[in-house]
């Protein structure tokens, strides 16, 4: 038994750290999972309790209402993952716009002369 719980809390640990700590992300992502992580740990250390608090919100076992957290966390996962991939085809979108403006700038102007050292001593 009290092998799985150190399994549970160092890896619950080890992710909190490096969610909170090294990942970039927005403070509500961050505050979130570090609840979620907290909660792993703490309700590892404490399995009776999960059952009091399961009980409490009128889920028969601790195990079960873990699972709907769980649930809830991977959802939430997704659709951030969603939203972030969203924000990044807008910009890869808005990029390619203006590489093909710039493209089509130089070619109704002629090449630009490559900027460097060289060519302003010129």
């Amino acid at each position: 038994m009290w092998t799985i719980k150190a399994i549970l809390i160092g890896g619950s640990a080890l992710l909190f750290f490096y969610f909170f700590v090294v990942a970039r992300g927005r403070p509500v992502e961050k505050i979130g999972m570090s609840l979620v992580f907290l909660s792993i740990a703490f309700f590892s250390a404490f399995p009776e309790l999960s059952d009091r608090v399961a009980n409490l919100v009128g889920v028969d076992r601790g195990a079960d209402l873990m699972l709907y957290f769980s649930t809830m966390a991977l959802l939430f996962l997704c659709f951030n993952l969603y939203l972030r991939q969203r924000q990044i085809r807008s910009e890869l979108v808005r990029l390619a716009r203006e590489l093909a403006l710039l493209g089509a700038r130089e070619a109704a102007t002629g090449p630009a002369a490559p900027r460097n050292e060289t060519n302003r001593e010129r």
